[in-house]
């Protein structure tokens, strides 16, 4: 007669190899979590307190941070809005979904394109279909016009004017008490801390003081990126001080929306993200929007609060805006459809599966971030326009590009770049203008945000 110990090592064994072959999975069952995804516009990694920073900007993200899991390697696919969005919420490249402001036949002509509304794309259309309520605040007046977009939720509100931060947290909260008695998914989005930068008090004033030489930039940051003005390191430090503040804010207002949700009694059956749709640049790399691929513009806040604190820590894995929709479904227990090309984040907390390149492009620049802590950027199809290669783990500021210190390197990394994309960025768009009236007003909006003249 067989030990007790032997047959628990043959039965793991067994067990072990139908889980490693792949041919059976245990069913799901589908569990309803509330979903709240909330995006503060333009933040970057590197200036949140809870990553790291010298400066106190965002408190209460930190305490929220300690029943969360806290991605420290999370890569936005590129660092402008609109497509940022979309892919948050389809889990796909932005080549694939094709939503672009692009520009058309005369200077400040634009159109949006957004994904074939044929089918269920975006998670929240999936979940939608489950009886779930979704819901979007959105107080970035660039995706007011993106149709496709606003028609898959079930309500979808943008907001009018500028820095409109306590109204999108007013309406956040008005809708989580609305759909008390329903599943749900809200989608909110603040513009801060977008530029132009001019927190309320007392934060305005809680970083910068004109006593230290510092200098708020009124106006136009794009006057610098065109060399209409000159800067200096007062600039810098003023912009960063008045950038500090804004996040200090959404941080104040973040706290009233979770206060809520925790009020409400769902806090603990909803699966809470705040991410960032981009970073922004102040002054690195003679940028001060966000029109690069530099790290930061593209290196962003993850933080994930599951149901019940499950998860909390911190995670230095490479993860992606794409892994979001993933993730939702599969806490909802739900099969992930073929077309999304992120990996939930339950996977990859668990080891199961991890991610070897991440990668962003905005335009004509394309960046890969590799799994062993080097980067390399392209510019043009295939490094036509030049590359640049950094090591992160030591230049994490991307000063030094050893591109020529090291060719052989770099020749390689081009190569594993471009043949990891041949593999995972496939070409499909499929796109339906908008209304030709729209135009103004999205010409309107792109300009108040410093992405027009």
């Amino acid at each position: 007669m067989r030990s007790t110990r032997a047959i628990c090592a043959v039965t793991i064994a067994v067990i072990a190899f139908i889980c490693s072959t792949g041919c059976l999975e245990a069913p799901r069952t589908e569990v309803k979590r509330n979903v709240l995804i909330v995006l503060w516009d333009a933040a970057r990694a590197r200036n949140l307190s809870v990553y790291g920073y010298g400066r106190s900007t965002t408190p209460y993200l930190q305490e929220f941070a300690e029943s969360s899991a806290v991605f420290t390697q999370a890569r936005s696919q590129t660092s402008y809005t609109l497509p940022s969005v979309v892919t948050i919420l389809t889990s796909t490249f932005p080549e694939v979904h094709g939503a672009y402001w692009e520009k058309m036949k005369e200077k400040n002509d634009f159109v949006c394109y957004t994904p074939d509304a044929g089918s269920e794309r975006y998670v929240q259309e999936i979940l939608s279909s489950r009886d779930f309520w979704s819901v979007a605040i959105v107080g970035n007046r660039m995706l007011k016009n993106a149709k496709q977009l606003s028609d898959s939720f079930d309500t979808y509100r943008v907001l009018g004017g500028w820095k409109n931060t306590q109204a999108v947290t007013d309406l956040a909260i008005s809708s989580i008490r609305k759909l008390r008695e329903s599943s749900w998914l809200l989608y909110v989005h603040y513009i801060d801390p977008h530029s132009p930068f001019d927190p309320p008090e007392p934060y305005r004033t809680e970083f910068f003081s004109p006593k230290n030489g510092n200098e708020p930039i009124e106006g136009d940051v794009r006057a610098f990126n065109d060399g209409a003005k000159e800067w200096d390191e007062r600039d810098i430090n003023g912009h960063r001080d008045m950038y500090d503040g804004e996040l200090s804010y959404l941080d104040a207002e973040f706290k009233r929306l979770m206060e809520a949700l925790r009020a409400s009694g769902v806090l603990d059956d909803t699966i809470v993200f705040v991410i960032a749709d981009h970073g922004e640049a102040i002054g690195e790399h003679d940028d001060w929007l966000h029109g690069s691929v530099y790290e930061e513009c593209i290196h962003i806040p993850m933080i994930v609060r599951f149901p019940n604190g499950q998860y909390a820590g911190e995670y230095d894995f490479l993860v992606e805006t794409m892994d979001i929709g993933p993730t939702i479904l599969r806490e909802q227990g739900l099969e992930i459809p073929e077309n999304f090309g992120g990996h939930p984040l339950q996977e990859q907390i668990s080891r199961q599966w991890q991610r070897k390149v991440s990668y962003s492009r905005y335009f004509a620049k394309s960046a890969f971030v590799f799994s062993d802590g080097y980067k390399l950027i392209c510019y043009g199809d295939e490094c036509r326009g030049g590359l640049e290669v950094f090591d992160l783990n030591t230049d994490p500021l991307e000063l030094r590009n050893l591109a020529n210190l090291k060719p052989d390197l770099a020749q390689r990394m081009r190569a594993e770049a471009f043949q990891w994309k041949s593999n995972h960025v496939v070409f499909d768009v499929e796109t339906s203008a908008l209304d030709g009236a729209s135009l103004a007003d999205d010409a309107e909006a792109l300009r108040a945000l410093g992405y027009l003249d």
